[in-house]
C-alpha cells in the first residue's frame, strides 16, 4: 500500500524503520511497484525469509543495502542476474546460508561487494574478467571456500580485500 502510487521513485532508503516483513513478499512488491528504483537501503529493517528472484527486475538498480536483517536466509540462483548497473551490494549480517551464485561477482558495474558475517554462506569465486570494476570485496567470516583463482590478479582496481575466516587455499598472485 505504501508505494503504490510511488512507481517513479528512484531512491527508497528506509534504513532501521521495523518493516518487519516475512518471508519473500516484500521483495516481490518492491521489484512490482518500484521498477525503477536505482537505490534500495533497507538495512536493519527487520526483513526475513528468502530473497526472490524478482529483483532482478529491477534493471536500474545500481546499490543494493540490506545489511543487519539477520534472518534473510537463501539467495536464488537468478538473484541479480540481469542487474547490469548494478554498483554496490550490501548484505552483510544478513544470516545468508545456500549457495552465493558467484555469477554476481562478474557483473560489470559491480564495485563494492560485503558479504561478511554470514557464517553458513557458502561460495566460491569465479574466473575474474579482465574489465572487473571491483575496488571493495568482504567475505569475511563466510564459508566461502576454494583455490584462489590466478584471476583474482585481474581485479585491478580492488583497493580492500577481506577473506579473514573464510576457508580459502592458495596464493594470492602479485
Amino acid at each position: 500500500m505504501l508505494f503504490q502510487n510511488l512507481s517513479f521513485l528512484v531512491e527508497l532508503n528506509l534504513d532501521y524503520v521495523n518493516i518487519s516483513a516475512q518471508g519473500s513478499n516484500w521483495c516481490e512488491v518492491i521489484s512490482h511497484v518500484l521498477p525503477n528504483l536505482r537505490v534500495l537501503s533497507l538495512s536493519g529493517s527487520g526483513l526475513s525469509g528468502p530473497f526472490c528472484s524478482s529483483l532482478s527486475k529491477l534493471h536500474f538498480l545500481s546499490k543494493l543495502d540490506l545489511h543487519s536483517n539477520s534472518e534473510l536466509s537463501s539467495i536464488p540462483p537468478s538473484f541479480l542476474a540481469n542487474s547490469f548497473n548494478l554498483e554496490t551490494l550490501d548484505l552483510s549480517y544478513c544470516g545468508l546460508n545456500g549457495s552465493f551464485p558467484n555469477n554476481i561477482f562478474l557483473l560489470p558495474k559491480l564495485q563494492y561487494i560485503d558479504l561478511s558475517e554470514n557464517l553458513l554462506l557458502p561460495g566460491q569465486f569465479p574466473d575474474f574478467s579482465l574489465n572487473s570494476s571491483i575496488q571493495y570485496l568482504s567475505l569475511k567470516s563466510t564459508s566461502f571456500s576454494g583455490n584462489i583463482p590466478l584471476s583474482i590478479s585481474n581485479l585491478k582496481s580492488l583497493n580492500y580485500l577481506d577473506l579473514s575466516r573464510c576457508k580459502f587455499y592458495g596464493v594470492i598472485p602479485v
